[in-house]
């Protein structure tokens, strides 16, 4: 098993926190156990990229209505396809949550949760910002994340403990990712949802209260907003309603990138999906009084 190449130079990309001065044998384990599923995780990435943009038209492409009225496409359904036969493979004890084909039962106490392409609205009508997400969680808790933007390369990953990388685009060796550092809310740049979505949920007064607090807000929404808070580029990032695949991924990529992901309230247990809040940490507390109108 884990046969798979690394996507990234040879052998796993992990190796200077699997090996870390005073970590013990059982830590080393555990910490190999989640090194070898995110070089999977990466490796898998790519073969899903080259997927999406196989489908990908700028002048879109066809979609199927789900049951809950969501779209679904040929290029969804065929990464996920790709991505569970790969893990089966190589993990084969490991469970499968993922958006197009439901739930297989973990047997390892693994269980990878699979949004094949996470903006499938703007995937169908040709706009480029989609991505890929995977997470694998331990118990109820994710250990490692990726996520890409496949129509320009650009990806961000992590495993407990062994910080967050950033990927820039195809062929470019990983950097460090880390949050910004912006402690003013005044002065902080913030992606948010779109209007709407805090309408449909009754959250409205919120936004107009974040819309006067901070410098800017942008709408850069879906898996977008935490990749760019992860690397920096906005210092804040606030949700309604999600799926455990929209955020899985990234209640491991922002903490080990130095941010903070919780709640409106700062609940950070079970991962939030209902009101959900991404910062760089600094400005984490005064965000979830604006938020909560304290």
């Amino acid at each position: 098993m884990h046969s798979m190449t690394p996507a990234i130079g040879p052998g796993s990309f992990f190796a200077p926190f699997c090996y870390a001065a005073g970590m013990g044998t059982s830590e080393h384990a555990v910490q190999a156990e989640h090194a070898a599923r995110l070089d999977l995780a990466v490796a898998l990435g790519g073969r899903a990229r080259a997927i999406a943009m196989q489908h990908f038209d700028p002048a879109g492409i066809a979609a199927d209505d789900k049951a809950d009225g969501s779209p679904v496409t040929v290029a969804d359904r065929a990464i996920e396809e790709m991505l569970r036969a790969a893990i089966e493979r190589e993990f084969p004890n490991d469970g499968v949550v993922g958006e197009e084909f439901g739930e297989r039962p973990s047997r390892s106490g693994f269980t990878w949760v699979i949004d094949p392409i996470d903006g499938t609205r703007a995937f169908a009508r040709g706009i480029p910002i989609f991505s890929t997400l995977l997470a694998v969680m331990e118990d109820d808790r994710a250990v490692v994340g990726y996520a890409s933007m496949p129509a320009w390369g650009e990806s961000v990953y992590a495993a407990r403990g062994g910080g967050a990388w950033w990927v820039t685009s195809p062929g470019a060796p990983p950097r460090p990712a880390r949050v910004s550092e912006e402690r003013e809310l005044s002065r902080s740049l913030v992606e948010t949802v779109q209007p709407h979505g805090f309408l449909e949920v009754g959250e409205f007064a919120a936004f107009e209260r974040l819309a006067r607090a901070v410098w800017r807000t942008r709408g850069w929404n879906d898996a977008y907003a935490y990749i760019l808070g992860a690397t920096g580029r906005v210092d804040a990032a606030v949700d309604v309603s999600l799926k455990i695949w929209d955020i899985a991924p990234f209640s491991v990529i922002i903490e080990e990138a130095g941010g903070v992901l919780s709640g409106w309230r700062g609940e950070v247990s079970p991962i939030p999906r209902q009101r959900v809040l991404m910062s760089n940490g600094h400005l984490h507390s005064a965000l979830c009084r604006v938020l909560g109108g304290v």
